[in-house]
């Protein structure tokens, strides 16, 4: 079975447990779900056996397949859910305004704390990297550019904008390489692999 999430799904105490992301022991989660509400929008007594009119029609307006792979071991996936919020609207409002938007997602959620653990020292040696290049060039610069032929103003003004411009093309430069290498590494782990875990 499938578990359904009914997203606005509300308690007889008004409590709301669904509302959040995810899933947790705390929510009520069913195994059926409906595409159109009107037996329950009808509001007098024997109403569905004389055939009467429901006063609030119930449909959904976004319906979700969640898959989520296992915190514990990234090569397998929870098991999978629909998650599902309901609008209603008045059967008088039908002749004001018919018609109305849905949407259908399958979403898949991959667990990256791994990831960015393995990832976060190379991240950090390359912003120290960024650094120490900016201030020798910056260095260079000011070697190249003496303050004494500007007004001290202007050479101020002027070494910030170059320290910025320079800041930003080295950045770029060296995270361009990172990002060859980052991707060189996850292309090799994945070439490595005897049999395909995850296919993203």
């Amino acid at each position: 079975d499938v578990p359904v999430k009914i997203r606005n799904f509300r308690q007889s105490d008004d409590a709301t447990p669904n509302n959040e992301d995810g899933i947790d022991s705390s929510m009520v989660l069913t195994r059926r779900f409906f595409v159109v509400d009107t037996l329950s929008g009808i509001t007098s007594n024997g109403g569905f056996i004389n055939r009467n009119l429901p006063q609030i029609l119930r449909y959904p307006i976004s319906i979700e397949l969640v898959v989520n792979s296992d915190s514990d071991n990234p090569s397998t996936i929870n098991r999978p859910y629909l998650d599902i919020t309901y609008r209603e609207k008045r059967l008088t409002d039908l002749d004001i305004d018919p018609t109305d938007e849905a949407d259908f997602k399958s979403v898949y959620k991959l667990e990256l704390t791994s990831l960015w653990s393995r990832t976060h020292p190379l991240f950090i040696v390359a912003n120290c990297l960024v650094f120490i290049v900016v201030i020798i060039r910056i260095y260079i610069w000011n070697r190249h550019n003496p303050s004494i032929n500007y007004d001290q103003k202007k050479h101020k003004s002027k070494m910030i904008l170059t320290f910025v411009v320079l800041y930003i093309s080295t950045w770029a430069n060296i995270f361009f390489y990172y990002m060859i290498i980052m991707t060189g590494v996850w292309y090799g782990e994945y070439k490595l692999n005897n049999d395909v875990e995850i296919l993203l």
